[in-house]
């Protein structure tokens, strides 16, 4: 009896033993705190990054944005961290780039950048809504219509109104220039068929042919994306008596809330023969990435851009407009903030 007693004992011990175990476990358990995805994302922030800018054409202004804005966000980056400037497509290529997160950031334009979001115009493939903006307004770009004196045209509406036989000339099909002149001619209902139906012309061709066309009176009109100076134009406007035609006021506004762009001005004596302002559709650089760009790699970024402001109007003479106040803007952008930017411009007071 006696051992019998003793075996139960013996089991109790070991039953309790192992409850009181147990409960600890569970107790442990309970205790430990999870690891936090902040912690992971703030691990991954830390580690060396290989970031690619798409610009432009090496030489180009855009390639030099990105070499500007390379040399100011390097030594905020992680350390080890490399930053390449690759000569890329440009305003309409650099979107598509950006959207299939083949690169981690890119030069755009405001426009492009919200065709591409939207899935619109030359990129009906597939909307592209993962594109995210780090800093617009950096420069001013015009779209300017420049026409012969002697073909008389002074007024877009005119081109219905006479139908005249002309030889327009864009840049080749496919460019934002090309792109525009299209939608501009839409607007005061004309098409390329139609200017073909009158007799006249269309040719798409480089800066250098197009300049030679006008100087040799091969060329009547031209239609693109400019800004004050523009080489071209201020060739063209050198060797030929040109006139620069503004776009109406009700033109402007429809244009601008259909594709994103936004009412500007051609300074007055931007150009030879160009003696007062031209209202114009405006748009502008912008500086975009990706929504999987982490977000603490985008405030640091952001941060840098702003608060090295003089450095960034410095790398380029297109740049000394650059102003941190309107970086934040959606007209600017054409996309949303990145999550990262947006923190830093509330946390600057430059947005509310």
């Amino acid at each position: 009896m006696k051992i019998k007693r003793s075996l139960l004992a013996a089991l109790l011990l070991i039953m309790a033993l192992a409850i009181a175990t147990f409960a600890a476990a569970c107790g442990g358990q309970k205790e430990k705190a999870p690891a936090s995805n902040s912690g992971q994302a703030q691990s991954k922030a830390n580690e060396p990054l290989k970031l690619n800018i798409a610009t432009f054409n090496m030489g180009s202004s855009w390639y030099t944005y990105g070499a500007t804005i390379a040399e100011v966000i390097r030594g905020v980056l992680p350390e080890g961290s490399q930053v390449n400037i690759l000569a890329q497509a440009g305003g309409v290529g650099n979107p598509k780039l950006i959207g299939d997160e083949k690169v981690q950031m890119a030069i755009g334009f405001n426009v492009t950048d919200k065709w591409a979001y939207d899935g619109k115009e030359i990129y009906s493939d597939k909307k592209r809504d993962n594109i995210r903006g780090i800093a617009g307004y950096l420069d001013e770009y015009y779209f300017g219509i420049v026409a012969r004196k002697d073909l008389g045209i002074t007024d877009l509406a005119q081109l219905k109104e006479k139908k005249p036989k002309i030889h327009l000339m864009t840049v080749p099909v496919g460019g934002l220039g090309e792109v525009a002149t299209k939608l501009v001619l839409q607007a005061y209902g004309v098409s390329y068929d139609d200017i073909k139906s009158w007799g006249g012309t269309v040719e798409h061709s480089d800066f250098n042919a197009i300049v030679d066309a006008f100087r040799d009176g091969k060329a009547d009109m031209f239609m693109q994306t400019i800004t004050k100076g523009h080489p071209a134009v201020t060739e063209l406007a050198t060797t030929t008596p040109v006139v620069f035609i503004p776009i109406g006021e009700d033109k402007i506004q429809e244009l601008s809330s259909s594709y994103g762009f936004v009412r500007a001005e051609i300074p007055a004596n931007s150009f030879k023969g160009q003696d007062k302002n031209i209202p114009t559709l405006g748009l502008t650089s912008t500086l975009i990435t990706h929504s999987n760009v982490p977000d603490e790699i985008v405030y640091k970024i952001t941060k840098a851009i702003i608060e090295n402001e003089d450095r960034i109007r410095q790398g380029h003479k297109a740049l000394e407009v650059f102003d941190p106040a309107k970086a934040s803007r959606l007209d600017g952008l054409g996309v949303p903030l990145h999550p990262g930017a947006e923190k830093y411009y509330r946390e600057a007071g430059l947005l509310k």
